[in-house]
């Protein structure tokens, strides 16, 4: 779901653009508020949807940030199917809340 748009090599300024702004907090918290966290949680069956969706942002947003802001060798490296299997698990324990 959330994959391709980290790999779109098109929105690597987007990335860097939205980390990198200073003063822009009111607008990064009406995305996630607006759009990142409703759509996660129509997908989450924890106990705490809003918790869930607040810490599969959180792993996103540090993959992005690590991928496309740092470009720390290490996570640029993955391949989709690497980034997948290391942290797929990980944000579907978040959904399921388990």
């Amino acid at each position: 779901m959330f994959c391709p748009r980290f790999h779109a090599e098109k929105r690597e300024g987007r990335w860097s653009s939205f980390f990198s702004t200073v003063g822009r907090r009111t607008v990064r918290l009406e995305i996630f508020a607006g759009q990142v966290a409703p759509s996660i949680k129509k997908v989450a069956s924890s106990k705490d949807p809003a918790l869930s969706a607040t810490l599969v942002a959180n792993q996103l947003v540090g993959i992005a940030f690590l991928r496309y802001v740092l470009k720390l060798p290490a996570v640029v490296n993955l391949q989709k199917e690497e980034l997948i299997t290391n942290v797929g698990e990980t944000l579907q324990r978040y959904l399921d809340g388990s």
